[in-house]
């Protein structure tokens, strides 16, 4: 079978493809003719992200020393500079575009290979994501060898309906646009009679069939980067599953050791497999369950900081703290590790409750010392009368270096900020509220953050699936929080508002207790000294920021266009440029963001808990960007 795609037409199809930054950074090369193109695309970038303002405009090109000369040079057609070195993305697309047995419609509908299509979980033209899904797993079989048959068939079938649930979110805005042309119009039905059997069949399954039948190459080609972005989320998948189950199978002995008295656990039977953020090329935390019942965590990072934090409430534990700690065990490894699962568990009655809310005062007196943020009520877990903290590289944050504006008002409100930033408000244990687009309030804290304080979102209801009359309509609910950072009494959860007193006492407990201790603490020879030199991260901006600027880039006039979709991506280089202040040593830290977005993760800015820089990808170092380290701090 001759092949769809050449080798020659996928460099071509990646040069097609190439983001701004790409362009920016040399990676691609352009020609040395401008014309309108460039022109067109040079207004669109200003527009987008200056609203038209041109002081605003040049400012963004002074951070990548441009002119808009040298601009427009960069907005034309390019080519690749090493077409010896492709992205791994770029193998995928082969391998997608040139598949040979591609499933036909009817086998899906029959139920051949389609074991991640969950009755219960319905997908938008799921049907159509089948062929990528195949590949991705077979791609792991491939990779993993024994360790595959680590986990049985229903955490495969988590796994892979996860991954087609990321490239339907990718994908749906594309493909719905498509399949409404291809229901209007009815010369479609007509081409389609000459090789596939149309008779009682409709126009739903006669457009799933037509995009199976030519292995996407009609969609890639209208929607390149959305080609770039599925094989990228499928190469990353690939990758990341793989070596998860390698190291399973490498460190299952020590986890039976350590986690579960020796035993073996079993059979891996069920995960949960997008528990956090997207970071580092699409890494993710992920929960496990074993036939024995062993329940623990995956982290794809270092854990040295949670295992020296877990060490340290240990010592508390033995030295007569006033209300004693869950400490969770732990396996460290090189970049990842395993960590003890912490149950949401009920109290057994109100003196439990009580002992809660002082633990939780505890905790708050503990984290506002090693100078915590970022506590929200996903990374709090209320384990009977112990609330734990599950997400700890935010200990530890530095005193970030800002620019005071001259001006005497301006300074005054830097002051006010800076105080109220450095208390106990910090850690995000204590009520504070985030507001959506339109302004309404919600509270996100790990404390405050009761099932009623739900953030109110816009969700698209899909009716009628897998017809030709198949819709979305957009609805207001309010966000499932869960609740597990809220104690509760058999099936009634305990707000915190009542027990503001225990908070208060079980504070100032800790806050004594640290001080009667602090000498020793503070001296060379005790544990708190193996807290320096850890990775610790820094939330730059609210992790939504870079929720919407994604949901708004897989608009299907974007996913068209590489140029426009990098251009909005740029848009997170709008604050750095408004600002008035010298701000280009913040650079470095939004050209970072920016590239990470481009890969669809989070970005996830690092550092050492006792430097005052911050680290970027390939040991990029912005000097002096604390004032003092975390642990100086502390």
């Amino acid at each position: 079978m001759k092949k769809i795609m050449s080798a020659e037409e996928v460099i071509d199809f990646i040069e097609k493809t190439a983001f701004l930054h790409e362009r920016i950074e040399g990676d691609f090369i352009p020609e040395s003719v401008t014309g309108e193109t460039s022109d067109r695309y040079l207004s669109k970038w200003k527009e987008i992200l200056a609203k038209g303002d041109d002081e605003l405009f040049q400012k963004r090109l002074s951070f990548d020393n441009l002119t808009e000369d040298k601009v427009k040079l960069l907005l034309g057609k390019v080519h690749l500079r090493d077409r010896d070195n492709l992205s791994e993305w770029s193998s995928i697309l082969e391998k997608i575009l040139n598949r040979e047995d591609s499933l036909k419609f009817e086998d899906i509908r029959k139920g051949k290979n389609n074991r991640f299509l969950l009755s219960e979980i319905p997908v938008p033209f799921e049907e159509i994501y089948v062929p990528l899904v195949i590949l991705a797993g077979e791609e792991v079989m491939k990779k993993t060898g024994n360790s595959y048959n680590l986990a049985d068939e229903h955490v495969h079938i988590l796994f892979e309906h996860s991954l087609m649930a990321s490239i339907h979110y990718i994908c749906v805005k594309a493909v719905y646009l498509e399949f409404s042309i291809f229901n209007s119009d009815s010369s479609f039905t007509g081409t389609l009679d000459r090789f596939i059997n149309t008779e009682k069949r409709n126009k739903y399954d006669l457009f799933v069939e037509k995009m199976l039948k030519n292995n996407y190459m009609d969609l890639f080609m209208e929607y390149r980067v959305l080609a770039r972005l599925v094989c990228t989320l499928i190469s990353q998948w690939i990758d990341n599953i793989s070596e998860f189950l390698l190291r399973l199978h490498e460190d299952l002995p020590e986890i039976s050791e350590i986690f579960n008295e020796g035993k073996e656990p079993g059979k891996l039977i069920k995960v949960n497999p997008s528990v956090s953020d997207r970071h580092n090329g699409g890494k993710q935390v992920i929960t496990l369950e074993f036939e024995s019942g062993l329940k623990i965590v995956y982290k794809p990072k270092d854990l040295s900081l949670e295992k020296t934090y877990f060490h340290l409430l240990s010592w508390f534990n033995e030295n007569d703290v006033p209300y004693d700690f869950k400490s969770l065990k732990i396996i460290n490894r090189k970049g990842y590790g395993w960590v003890e699962f912490a149950d949401h568990l009920p109290c057994n009655d109100e003196e439990g409750v009580k002992n809660y809310y002082r633990r939780a005062g505890a905790l708050l007196c503990l984290l506002y010392i090693f100078s915590t943020s970022d506590c929200h009520m996903e990374n709090i877990i209320a384990s009977g009368e112990y609330p734990v903290l599950v997400d700890l590289e935010t200990l530890m944050q530095g005193d970030v270096r800002f620019f005071e504006d001259e001006q005497y008002g301006q300074k005054i409100r830097f002051l006010a900020d800076k105080k109220l930033y450095d208390s106990v408000l910090r850690t995000g244990l204590l009520p504070r509220w985030q507001f959506t687009p339109d302004n309404k309030a919600y509270d996100v804290s790990g404390l405050g953050s009761t099932d009623d304080h739900g953030m109110i979102y816009n969700q698209e209801i899909w009716k009628n699936l897998k017809t030709d009359s198949i819709r979305f309509e957009t609805d207001r609910i309010r966000a499932n929080r869960m609740g597990l950072n809220m104690p509760y009494i058999k099936d009634k959860k305990i707000s915190p508002y009542e027990y503001k007193d225990d908070i208060l006492q079980g504070f100032n407990e800790m806050y004594n207790y640290m001080l009667k201790n602090r000498e020793y603490l503070l001296s060379h020879d005790t544990l708190l000294k193996d807290f320096r030199g850890k990775t610790v991260r820094m939330i730059f901006r609210a992790t939504n920021t870079y929720g919407m600027i994604l949901g708004k880039s897989i608009n299907p006039s974007f996913l068209r266009d590489p140029l426009l979709w990098s251009m909005n991506i740029d848009l997170l280089a709008r604050a750095l440029s408004k600002l008035e202040v010298k701000t280009d040593f913040l650079w470095p830290l939004v050209k970072y963001e920016i590239k990470s977005s481009e890969q669809l993760d989070t970005p996830c800015l690092g550092g050492y808990s006792d430097s005052k820089s911050l680290y970027l990808e390939n040991k990029i170092e912005i000097e002096d960007f604390y004032q003092e380290s975390g642990y100086d701090r502390l």
